[in-house]
């Protein structure tokens, strides 16, 4: 699999008070702004969770695609599955 071209995972949520900004936790690098108009946390919490998305449909699709006859850590597989939909759904601690 190539390696992608984008910010590297954690991604944060960053809320002022007229915009939510998507940051880099490594070098709080800008990502994105978005304004506070409508579901902005949901959809903010959304962009920052993109990389472990990502990363957990990609393990899920090598399990199903590579694991033929081999032993599949089903559990390992669903917590990776399990963090990254948390992501998206919980508030920012």
């Amino acid at each position: 699999m190539s390696e992608h071209k984008y910010t590297p995972a954690p991604w944060r949520v960053v809320e002022n008070e007229r915009s939510y900004n998507i940051r880099s936790e490594k070098d709080d690098k800008p990502i994105c702004e978005m304004w506070l108009i409508g579901e902005t946390d949901a959809n903010a919490r959304l962009i920052a969770a993109a990389p472990e998305l990502l990363k957990a449909c990609e393990v899920a699709r090598g399990a199903i695609v590579f694991g033929n006859g081999k032993i599949i850590d089903w559990d390992g597989i669903a917590d990776i599955l399990t963090a990254a939909i948390a992501k998206t759904t919980e508030e920012d601690g």
